[in-house]
């Protein structure tokens, strides 16, 4: 009985660490359509002063909430520059995703 059993705990671990996940870098990928641009933050920052955004909303508080979209860490979002809608911020909308999103 042992003969057996030892053998098959044995296949038994080496399985599970190889279906173990693999633990990788996050995903650098492209911007999921041509109507976005890849921009780091420094890039964003000056497209939105020529667009009229007053430096003083472009503060820390700006750059950390761009920050907060770059789930690869890799200094750079996918950015569009969305038509201008009476009421909303001054008409500065932009659409913001990380450069992980994939286009199906």
């Amino acid at each position: 009985m042992r003969r057996i059993f030892t053998p098959l705990v044995l296949a038994a671990t080496l399985a599970a660490v190889a279906a173990a996940p693999v633990v990788a870098a996050k995903p650098v990928g492209e911007c999921p359509n041509g109507a976005f641009t890849l921009m780091s933050y420094p890039e964003f920052r000056a497209l939105s002063v020529l667009l009229g955004v007053p430096e003083d909303l472009l503060g820390a508080e700006h750059e950390e909430g761009w920050n907060t979209y770059d789930r690869n860490d890799d200094g750079s979002l996918c950015v569009m520059d969305l038509p201008d809608n009476a009421g909303t911020l001054g008409g500065w909308v932009f659409n913001v995703v990380d450069n992980t999103a994939h286009s199906r």
